[in-house]
């Protein structure tokens, strides 16, 4: 019924207005009309012709300080205390813009399903707890940083869309069930390129490529390569969500932004490895709790080596020791070039 059709009745271009939240940013109805379907002032197909006294906004878990007031008639009524608004109070019909918060204005506290991503208990600089892989320093990001990953198409939705940087029209939904689909997105980056060319995305001091990332331009390349074993077994960047499927989780949980655990995240793993002679469980913690009890291969055969043999030196101990080597972990004697 286009007579009660708010994306025709309801105007365009303006602060509030169906066209800008519906169409724009698509944002789904029951943000504003929180099972509207069930209450009593339900307009059931007629038409509300701006009566204040009949009640037709009512805002979702998600906003629950919002209110609707200034509701005097025609045309009239203000959207209070939102929490996607920040302090401002928007007049729905009015004619003014309005200028999406910051990035902290909605994320320094817990949005629904959605936890703190900055602040002090976020997942930055902010937050000693916390260290962040994909910007350094001891602060948050800026905004222009955040944007580098993040597209704010339909952002108020919940959906979070990243920008594929290799493909930059083929931004990508991210969809928690399936974290495993982010893989295209991690490695658009961390290859030969960089971000389509650019080693430093984030302009923070830090350069793909270079120390101390040295790596970090050329994860691609290893984890496409035909002799890549984690790969060929099944894992991805971020898994599936479950334990032990992919690199990049903390306890099983993807946060890719970064986590307390340093290095390779699904385990514990402390880098750099203090400068020691001794040797100490903990500081190689993710591969020997991965390959704990791996079938295959087991720690001893992953960093283990012969008694005796090339590798049992004084300044490289193990508590590992086999018949023989078994892997290709190290596939050269550093000071004899000669194959095992």
């Amino acid at each position: 019924m286009p007579a009660i059709n708010p994306l025709i009745s309801n105007g365009s271009g303006t602060s509030g207005k169906h066209i800008k939240h519906v169409s724009e940013r698509g944002i789904a109805c029951e943000f504003c009309h929180d099972n509207y379907m069930s209450k009593p002032t339900h307009m059931n197909g007629v038409l509300d012709a701006g009566n204040p006294a009949v009640t037709i906004v009512f805002f979702s878990a998600t906003n629950p300080t919002g209110t609707w007031t200034n509701d005097t008639g025609p045309g009239t009524g203000t959207c209070s205390s939102l929490s996607c608004h920040g302090s401002d109070s928007v007049d729905w019909y009015s004619a003014a813009g309005w200028t999406l918060p910051t990035c902290s204005a909605c994320h320094s506290t817990a949005r629904g399903p959605r936890r703190t991503v900055l602040g002090s208990s976020g997942d930055f600089g902010v937050n000693p707890a916390n260290i962040s892989h994909h910007v350094a320093g001891s602060t948050d990001p800026t905004p222009a940083q955040c944007l580098t990953c993040h597209d704010r198409y339909q952002h108020m939705t919940g959906t979070i869309y990243l920008k594929s940087v290799d493909t930059p029209s083929g931004n990508m939904a991210y969809d928690p069930s399936r974290p495993s689909t982010l893989e295209p997105f991690c490695l658009g980056c961390h290859d030969a390129d960089g971000a389509s060319g650019n080693k430093n995305p984030f302009a923070d001091g830090r350069t793909l490529g270079v120390v101390p990332n040295m790596a970090g331009d050329k994860i691609a390349g290893y984890w496409n390569a035909s002799y890549t074993v984690h790969k060929n077994n099944g894992l991805t960047c971020a898994g599936t969500g479950s334990p032990n499927t992919g690199c990049h989780g903390n306890n099983q949980t993807i946060n890719m932004h970064g986590s307390a655990s340093k290095g390779l995240l699904t385990r514990n793993l402390t880098l750099p490895v203090p400068a020691s002679s001794d040797f100490n469980y903990a500081y190689y913690k993710l591969c020997f709790d991965c390959h704990d009890n791996y079938p295959a291969v087991t720690k001893e055969v992953v960093l283990g080596y012969k008694q005796g043999g090339h590798y049992d030196v004084a300044w490289a101990p193990t508590p590992y020791y086999t018949a023989g080597i078994q892997s290709l972990f190290r596939d050269r004697y550093i000071s004899n070039p000669a194959n095992y």
